[in-house]
């Protein structure tokens, strides 16, 4: 048979706090957060996404909506953060994204809050059909990040819906 034992902190013998657990269930430990799931995904497109402007420093990224796994359900798939995973907790987190298309590219980058990211440029060495980007890097809970593939003056690309060439995934490494 189970036991339950409620409460909301463990100590040791000498008073020392080693977690506290919140009403949600989340532990706490001195200078660490203890996460049931960390917070993980894989998107795709679900068709080709047409009319995708890749010019310029700012605005959205791919719209990815669909999602091979989406743990804690922070990549958003729909509504005005589609394309975007919303950080739960301030943390040390890894993406990984690539974007294919008829259309030929020379950059990529990660957005933060819809704008280019700083420390996050990936550049070609020649126009070509596929590009991807690669990051670690410390972020706050609140954040939207997304993926941005780019050619100067084109504003109306085809970005290919295709699990093996177009893609944006990642998680928390480290909670901070």
């Amino acid at each position: 048979m189970a036991s339950i034992i409620g409460v909301n902190e463990l100590q040791h013998t000498n008073g020392t706090t080693a977690a506290t657990i919140a009403s949600d269930g989340k532990v706490t430990l001195p200078q660490h957060l203890l996460l049931t799931q960390y917070p993980h995904f894989e998107a795709n497109l679900s068709s080709d996404m047409t009319g995708f402007n890749s010019d310029g420093a700012h605005g959205a990224g791919v719209a990815f909506n669909t999602t091979t796994y989406n743990i804690g359900n922070h990549f958003k798939t729909s509504g005005t953060d589609i394309g975007l995973f919303v950080v739960p907790v301030n943390g040390i987190y890894y993406f990984d994204a690539a974007a294919q298309s008829p259309n030929t590219m020379v950059q990529s980058w990660f957005t933060l809050a819809n704008a280019r990211m700083n420390a996050s440029d990936f550049v070609m060495g020649a126009a070509i059909n596929r590009v991807s980007n690669k990051m670690i890097k410390q972020f706050s809970a609140g954040d939207k990040i997304g993926f941005h593939p780019y050619r100067a003056g084109a504003t109306n690309l085809t970005i290919t819906a295709s699990a093996i060439h177009t893609w944006f995934r990642g998680g928390l490494l480290q909670a901070l």
